[in-house]
């Protein structure tokens, strides 16, 4: 694995954990 995939798997990840904690947030929003 070279450096620039480490990089680019960890973006991904911080990607999707970003995009949940969205939907969560939005979710929320919504109840009230």
């Amino acid at each position: 694995m070279t450096k620039t995939d480490y990089f680019k798997t960890k973006y991904e990840i911080l990607i999707q954990l970003n995009y949940r904690l969205n939907a969560v947030v939005s979710c929320n929003h919504s109840l009230d």
